[in-house]
């Protein structure tokens, strides 16, 4: 049997460097969790953490640009109502004249003489006047009014027109326009209403019936258009015995368009009806809602993103346009360059070209097979297409 010799050291030697190939491998454990060995790798980021700081950040970015705009504007107008305010008073302090008091000539206290006294008839004859007497005369002719009594252009326009209404200072009335204040405070006239019977109930649908319809088409407000719907039920007569439009019948109407901001429901007007039988009848009715409230309600589109980042655009061009004024307006070896009315047109044509994408319209949609409600406005008469006919059950 051979005998195998092993060396120790060599063994040993060996084993040692197994060893000490193993603690370079080894991580280096810190504490009871460890330490990575991550030093040059990047975490990744949480879904949607990204699009968060992107969003918050242009939302930030605009909330500044605004408020920076509104103070430039009204830094601006404050500027300008102090430029104007001097300009206004010496315009005032121009045109307005020194108020100048004329010296009246002192009445005479004395009686006149007889020889100017005024009988019931008229002057006496013969009689010769003072110049002082005939001043007086005339100032106890002359009426209230400035003008009135000396033949003035007054008193020959008053002759002319002898109807026309005249102002407290003798300017003529400003007519009422309609629709004033004067029309708004004028009382209700409330007449007697005299009752009165239907003719026949069983051909008649009331005014304020209620239908129910089912749109067949979509409805955008973008622009005005025509819609159509089909009642759902039978409809029957003011006493609830006849049917006068049927389960099904087409109903066509026009719809509004062009909503103005803070709107949310658009304008219906339901012109006519069609029977499956082919009775037409005019209803010129509004829309309502389910529950009879008026307009037509739906999906509304505020556009909130495409006003607000038009703004936003429109803030960074205006600081751009003054940056690049302010940087064009510097001095260059002792020559001044003025660039302020470069900078101003080519504002005003940005706000210019700007101006309908901030003012876009609210857009509502109303999708086809939603329910609507139709409130009856006028009275409706079946009775020169209808006809009721007795007739009696037979048994078998």
């Amino acid at each position: 049997m051979a005998e195998t010799i092993v060396d120790a050291a060599v063994e040993l030697e060996k084993r040692e460097r197994e060893r000490a190939r193993a603690e370079e491998a080894a991580p280096d454990v810190e504490g009871a969790r460890g330490k990575a060995l991550l030093a040059g790798a990047r975490r990744q980021w949480p879904v949607g953490a990204r699009t968060f700081f992107v969003v918050t950040g242009l939302v930030a970015v605009g909330l500044i640009s605004v408020l920076l705009l509104k103070a430039r504007s009204a830094r601006r107008e404050a500027e300008a109502r102090e430029h104007e305010s001097p300009a206004k008073t010496e315009r005032v302090e121009r045109h307005v004249p020194p108020l100048e008091l004329a010296a009246q000539a002192p009445v005479p206290l004395q009686a006149p003489p007889a020889a100017v006294a005024v009988g019931a008839g008229g002057d006496a004859p013969g009689a010769i006047a003072s110049p002082e007497a005939e001043l007086v005369q005339r100032r106890l002719s002359r009426g209230f009014g400035a003008g009135e009594g000396d033949g003035g252009p007054r008193e020959q326009a008053s002759s002319a027109a002898p109807h026309q209404s005249l102002a407290p200072d003798g300017a003529p009335a400003v007519p009422r326009r309609p629709g004033g204040l004067e029309e708004k405070l004028e009382a209700v006239e409330l007449r007697a209403a005299a009752a009165d019977v239907l003719p026949d109930r069983d051909h008649i649908l009331t005014q304020g019936a209620m239908l129910d319809c089912v749109l067949e088409t979509r409805i955008v407000s973008t622009v005005a258009g025509m819609t159509s719907c089909h009642l759902t039920r039978d409809v029957y007569s003011t006493s609830g015995r006849v049917v006068l439009l049927d389960r099904g019948s087409r109903v066509v109407g026009r719809y509004q368009g062009g909503m103005q901001q803070g709107d949310t429901r658009v304008f219906v007007l339901w012109m006519r009806v069609e029977t499956p039988a082919g009775v037409v009848v005019e209803l010129q009715s509004p829309g309502a809602g389910p529950l009879g409230e008026a307009g037509l309600g739906g999906h509304v589109d505020t556009r909130f993103w495409d006003r607000f980042g038009a703004a936003v655009l429109l803030s960074v061009i205006e600081d751009g346009v003054d940056a690049a004024a302010a940087r064009a307006a510097g001095t260059a070896q002792g020559t001044s360059i003025n660039v302020g009315n470069t900078a101003n047109a080519g504002k005003e044509v940005i706000a210019r070209s700007m101006e309908p994408t901030i003012n876009i319209p609210p857009l509502l949609v109303k999708n086809q097979g939603e329910r609507v409600g139709i409130f009856v406005a006028r009275d409706l008469d079946f009775r020169s297409v209808y006809g009721l006919e007795r007739f009696t059950r037979t048994g078998r």
